[in-house]
């Protein structure tokens, strides 16, 4: 029984190799690229060299037209040129059509390189709080209320955003708001946005692994407080 092993182990092996050669008869088998490969990163690529390509080819073809206007202008063959076209018919029409294919060239030139160019977030970087910064519903309109600043009205308007606007007792509350009486100077104010931008900075250079003098420009935006010098200023001089 064992010297009949291996013929059995090739019987076995034999369907195979032929369904191999049977399907290989049939054509080439190439590979899934669309599981391989991202082709939207493809599609991104195209997309940035055709956006470049068109000024990139009209530069050159400009250099050199500029180039042999140049070479003719000094070899005198433009003045030959107008001085046969001044005595033919061809003078207004050879002007015309220079004229033309400058103005047509230089304004998709222009169109090209004056074009905005797109803009693409690489990561991003949120503030996660501690723990004493936290501030439940109850506790916010407690001090709402024993600052004695607000209106009845007002604290039911306070109580309606609570409710309506989707916050958990685990949203957060710089300390100065939480200290009793709050805090609302501009040191304070200015504490809570250094604790706050200076981590996310901090996290999305880390992330990204750029050095800050590679950074040409900087857009700091904050709904309430602006002080003098700017938020970008307290950034860059960091």
């Amino acid at each position: 029984p064992a010297a009949h092993a291996p013929g059995a182990a090739a019987a076995a092996h034999a369907p195979s190799a032929m369904a191999t050669q049977q399907n290989g008869s049939h054509g080439l088998e190439f590979p899934d690229y669309r599981r391989t490969v991202g082709l939207k990163y493809v599609k991104r690529g195209f997309q940035a060299l055709f956006a470049v390509a068109p000024p990139l080819l009209a530069l050159p073809l400009l250099v050199m037209g500029g180039a042999e206007l140049l070479n003719l202008w000094k070899q005198g063959e433009l003045h030959r040129l107008f001085a046969v076209a001044r005595q033919t018919e061809l003078t207004f029409d050879l002007i015309t059509v220079v004229v033309c294919v400058a103005l047509v060239a230089a304004a998709v030139l222009a169109y090209y390189l004056l074009q905005s160019r797109p803009v693409y977030m690489v990561d991003f970087s949120v503030f996660k709080p501690p723990t004493n910064w936290a501030c439940p519903a109850e506790r916010f309109m407690f001090g709402s209320r024993r600052c004695k600043k607000f209106t009845d009205d007002s604290l039911v308007f306070q109580e309606k955003i609570l409710d309506r606007s989707g916050l958990g007792d685990k949203t957060y509350l710089p300390p100065s708001v939480h200290a009793d009486p709050p805090n609302l100077s501009m040191a304070a104010g200015r504490k809570e946005f250094e604790d706050v931008m200076f981590t996310c900075v901090a996290d999305a250079l880390r992330k990204t692994g750029i050095h800050p003098k590679q950074i040409g420009i900087l857009v700091v935006n904050c709904s309430l407080f602006n002080p003098t010098p700017s938020l970008a200023a307290m950034v860059i001089n960091h």
